[in-house]
């Protein structure tokens, strides 16, 4: 149906949350379909880039990093 998850990559004031590693293996048994993973992961770039390249179907915004 084209329709995708938008996943929030949130950290609470502990500093804990989401990271962009844990959607990894929801993407990998659910190929046909989209996530978006906020803000390009951040602070974790790096691990969201990597989840990128690994699954076609993940994207990631790039909203919320002009002054970060």
């Amino acid at each position: 149906n084209g329709l995708g998850i938008w996943q929030p990559l949130a950290r609470g004031p502990d500093g804990g949350g989401a990271r962009p590693r844990h959607p990894d293996p929801f993407a990998a048994r659910f190929p046909e379909l989209r996530l978006i993973l906020a803000h390009l992961g951040h602070p974790y770039e790096g691990e969201c880039v990597a989840v990128l390249r690994k699954h076609p179907h993940v994207y990631a915004d790039l909203s919320a990093l002009h002054y970060r």
